[in-house]
């Protein structure tokens, strides 16, 4: 908020006011930070003003520091304060949450299971409409995808907490490997958007400077080989009879038409030569020196080498922050030497 009234000769009165506001709900605290100026200035030149500037922070304890500035012409005086006052933070036990059964859980739960028909396959069969079918049952389409896919856990990501809770046992969770019956299938994973504030600890200026939401890994797809098994076929042997008939009318029939020209230009425009993309027809709907379209995608996330910005492993890409974050601190913890010689980048600014 900022106030200006003018007075002769280029003098006026300049006032400011601004202010910010965080909440914190578990445990409950909150952060004000105030700042405001007057001063008395002829033209942009002040003459005579006082600047403020302070937190205040609460409620156990109360903190309040900051400043306060006294200018008058060419010289400022300033004065700090920080004081503290009040109880201090009692420590609660957070609450713990068993994730694994929370994951099982959605395991069981049908509405996290799709099922997806081929759009090039021929599925093989014809089946009739199914007027009701029990919401406990997952219709699966031969050919077709099957996915599982769910927004509460995210995959392949060491979780520091849960929302407000922290982890009881588990902490990362991984789907390895999918079986039908005996058999190993081979899948792919599935993505969703989770919140990463929820699942790991960010600073107060993460929170405000990170992505709200970011592609963790949620599920996977299991796809059908596309091999029709068959049984064995069963033949059995069967006895044809068969005669010959000669007919005396030998002569070719032969049968004259005529199309109009008009008709024929209307088939020719719908015929298969003229759909071509080679046919003249279809070739002259866009410019020859026509621009090729531009595709912008997610790069995604990996650990480059600070010498020279070059990929630090192939193996460490993933597409959300969260999780490069969480393998480079892992790194890091392994061997404290790497600090200095690795570094976070988008795969775009990878060197070529």
């Amino acid at each position: 908020l900022e106030l200006l009234v003018s007075g002769p000769m280029g003098f006026n009165l300049y006032g400011m006011l601004a202010f910010d506001t965080l909440f914190i709900f578990d445990p409950f605290s909150f952060i004000i930070s105030l700042e405001a100026t007057l001063a008395i200035r002829q033209g942009r030149s002040i003459l005579f003003g006082i600047h403020f500037r302070g937190v205040l922070s609460g409620p156990t304890p109360w903190h309040v520091e900051g400043s306060v500035t006294f200018g008058l012409l060419f010289f400022d005086v300033t004065i700090s304060f920080s004081e503290t006052w009040g109880d201090p933070l009692v420590e609660i036990a957070a609450e713990t949450e068993d994730l694994l059964v929370l994951l099982r859980n959605e395991l069981d739960d049908i509405r996290n299971w799709r099922s997806i028909s081929s759009q090039t396959l021929h599925q093989g069969i014809s089946r009739k409409a199914l007027d009701v079918l029990d919401e406990e049952k997952l219709l699966i389409e031969p050919f077709g995808e099957l996915q599982f896919s769910q927004r509460t856990i995210p995959l392949d990501f060491e979780i520091k907490k849960y929302g407000n809770k922290r982890p009881l046992n588990d902490r990362k969770f991984s789907i390895s490997e999918v079986r039908v019956g005996t058999q190993l299938e081979s899948s792919r994973n599935l993505e969703e958007l989770f919140a990463p504030a929820n699942y790991t600890d960010l600073t107060e200026q993460e929170k405000l400077s990170r992505k709200s939401f970011e592609r963790f890994t949620s599920g996977f797809s299991l796809t059908d080989t596309g091999k029709i098994r068959t049984p064995v076929p069963h033949l059995d042997p069967v006895e044809l009879d068969y005669e010959l008939n000669y007919t005396e009318d030998d002569k070719p029939l032969t049968l004259a038409l005529v199309m109009p020209l008009k008709v024929f230009r209307q088939a020719s425009r719908s015929a298969a030569v003229s759909r071509s993309p080679l046919g003249w027809s279809q070739s002259g709907k866009t410019a020859l020196n026509r621009i090729a379209g531009v595709q912008s995608t997610d790069g995604g996330y990996t650990i480059a080498n600070v010498s020279d910005l070059k990929e630090y492993s192939a193996e460490l890409r993933f597409s959300s922050l969260a999780e490069v974050k969480a393998q480079f601190n892992s790194l890091i913890a392994e061997n404290p030497d790497l600090e200095e010689e690795i570094q976070i980048v988008e795969r775009y600014e990878l060197a070529s």
